[in-house]
């Protein structure tokens, strides 16, 4: 509510952590050329394809459940009492169409996280080279919200297609396929339908995840340093979607509404989304949000335990 999981963890981590007093040490040059030595580039990229390797294969093993959120929160406007539950739902997809209808839509994830990642991060460390060493809470909060909104606009339609694929909005899985079938269907600017939610999301997203995690970890609940990230991670992911479910569930309809050619209900008014969504069930503004907490942890431990075992392997 985005950068793999453990990346997520990563730059929670550095907007939580004080600012060095002096500057960073040069690189080191080679005392045959003079040039930088390539010790530091090869460790940015064994963590860069540790990271992405280790993201993947969470978002990959956690794909079930995420996909059973997004299938309910886009039926929330209609749902009426209660829902099968979790396994029960998941059991119907594979009668429906296989084991791989429980991970429709997971290769939009993965690929969605890649400009997403790389976007956030360089946004966010050049606002803060541009800073003095002594930031406030507040300026690490904006950093941290205008580095998510743009990588939010950059990577969208990427999450467009993601929420079209795994609703079963559209007949294809191919994410060139679903954009252009919704560029030629609706014009160019249908890829990024529902941005404006989605944005909105983004701020108390990252505001919650900080603020739970830089408490969690203040309180030094744990002694080693591993199981002390794992757990604020894992609370801080806990807290933001407890906080957040109605907004994403919200933007998860406005993605989907008019997709395919279809007719659009909302015209991607918030306002409207949730005021039908709430009138016809207000309980349903919490739809999807069981497999939503049930993928937290796991995602985290995924993350982290496979990031660690890459990067030592490498």
């Amino acid at each position: 509510k985005l950068q793999f999981l453990y990346l997520i963890v990563t730059s929670i981590r550095a907007i939580a952590a004080p600012l060095p007093a002096t500057p960073p040490p040069r690189r080191m040059r080679s005392k045959t050329n003079g040039s930088a030595s390539p010790a530091g580039a090869r460790n940015g990229q064994k963590v860069f394809l540790a990271g992405a390797v280790a993201g993947t294969v969470s978002k990959t093993l956690t794909a079930p459940l995420a996909r059973l959120t997004i299938l309910r929160q886009v039926t929330a406007a209609e749902a009426k009492g209660q829902t099968m539950g979790m396994l029960a739902e998941m059991k119907a997809m594979v009668a429906a169409g296989g084991v791989k209808q429980l991970f429709r839509g997971n290769a939009a994830a993965v690929c969605h996280r890649i400009p997403f990642s790389g976007v956030y991060h360089g946004t966010y460390n050049a606002l803060r080279a541009q800073q003095s060493s002594k930031e406030s809470l507040l300026v690490r909060l904006l950093n941290g919200s205008v580095a998510g909104a743009s990588a939010c606009i950059v990577a969208y339609p990427l999450d467009l297609a993601r929420s079209i694929i795994a609703s079963g909005r559209g007949e294809s899985s191919n994410i060139i396929r679903v954009l252009a079938y919704e560029a030629k269907t609706s014009g160019i600017r249908s890829v990024y339908r529902g941005l404006y939610p989605t944005l909105i999301t983004v701020t108390p997203n990252l505001g919650v995840n900080y603020c739970v995690y830089d408490t969690v970890h203040a309180a030094k609940l744990v002694d080693s340093p591993t199981a002390a990230t794992l757990l604020s991670a894992a609370t801080a992911g806990i807290a933001s979607s407890l906080v957040t479910h109605p907004l994403d569930l919200l933007r998860r309809i406005c993605q989907v509404d008019g997709a395919a050619g279809s007719v659009s209900k909302y015209n991607g008014s918030l306002l409207r989304t949730a005021l039908d969504v709430y009138t016809n069930n207000p309980f349903a503004m919490w739809r999807g949000l069981m497999p939503e907490l049930a993928k937290v942890v796991p995602s985290v431990c995924l993350t982290f335990s496979t990031f660690e075992l890459l990067k030592t392997a490498l």
